[in-house]
């Protein structure tokens, strides 16, 4: 599935993230996929705004300077491909 920039984008419901300080990682976890995806903390408000609601262009407007255009677009096309990210309209 190919994500617009400007369409409405989120976590599934059936996406769970777990946070582990310690390691200086988040899990993101499909309960229905049974899929893993593991980030770097510094992530924490990236995933934060996909479990609200986002856009693409937000996303790398908010973060595209900090973690790279590049990167911002491999993380969506992997939560694509899990089933972990989903369209909102």
């Amino acid at each position: 599935m190919h994500i617009e920039k400007t369409q409405p984008i989120r976590l599934s419901r059936w996406t769970h993230v777990f946070r582990k300080k310690e390691t200086g990682h988040l899990a993101l976890f499909h309960s229905l996929e049974i899929e893993v995806i593991f980030l770097e903390l510094r992530f924490f408000g990236f995933v934060t705004l996909l479990r609200k609601g986002t856009t693409l262009a937000h996303l790398e407007s908010a973060f595209g300077r900090l973690f790279g255009i590049q990167i911002i677009n491999e993380i969506i096309g992997s939560l694509t491909a899990s089933k972990m990210l989903v369209p909102t309209a």
